[in-house]
């Protein structure tokens, strides 16, 4: 097996499903109103703009190989499309964290297309005259990372698994949320102080992307 040509084309396969997820979204919020729906397809945007599909790609082999026999986990994602559904959960999540990350980066760009609060302050500058153009575009994607991260839950809540599964699964995505929002949050300080040792740049390392979870 070829990782990196299994690796595409899992991101093909989650691809396909995430715009398939965002399109129901957007039939769903009918009732909410364009700004709403403006952020949504804000975050859906960035989301099929790039990146990898590791994490989903790891969270998919890893249910295969917990499988309890051979023959499932030699199954292709085609006999279980349920976690290919569920491995939607840490793209979602990934995403919010990185539109919160981009304001405290002040990025202009992610994936090639303009960051949300970007776009947003760009927004005010046009249409918004009265207000603090900087501060409207960072608002506006604090809260688009809010509902990204509360549909990564959901996407889990309704997933086809046991009861029991979802509850482990949601637990431990908020495990990996707080150990990065922890990292990050060092990294600020750090970056505050202009200074920083070994020992808390590898903490800072350790939490925001070389974290182990059994």
């Amino acid at each position: 097996m070829d990782a990196k040509v299994e690796l595409q084309n899992y991101k093909k396969i989650v691809d396909k499903e995430l715009a398939r997820y965002f399109s129901q979204k957007l039939k769903e919020m009918r009732d909410f109103g364009p700004s709403a729906k403006g952020v949504v397809k804000s975050i859906r945007e960035m989301i099929l703009a790039g990146g990898k599909r590791l994490r989903a790609a790891f969270m998919h082999w890893g249910y295969r190989a917990a499988q309890p026999s051979p023959k499932l986990r030699r199954a292709s994602w085609q006999d279980d499309e349920k976690i290919v559904e569920a491995s939607m959960s840490i793209e979602l999540t990934h995403i919010f964290l990185l539109i919160h990350d981009d304001i405290i980066d002040r990025d202009d760009f992610r994936h090639g297309i303009q960051t949300i609060h970007k776009k947003y302050e760009k927004l005010a500058q046009r249409f918004y005259k009265k207000t603090d153009p900087e501060h409207f575009g960072e608002s506006m994607a604090i809260v688009a990372g809010d509902i990204a991260a509360a549909f990564g839950n959901e996407i889990i809540f309704n997933s086809r698994f046991a009861p029991e599964n979802k509850q482990k699964a949601l637990s431990k995505l908020q495990e990996i949320v707080t150990n990065t929002v922890s990292g990050e949050i060092l990294d600020v300080m750090l970056e505050a102080k202009g200074k920083a040792t070994e020992k808390e740049v590898l903490e800072v390392h350790r939490n925001k992307t070389g974290q182990i979870y059994n």
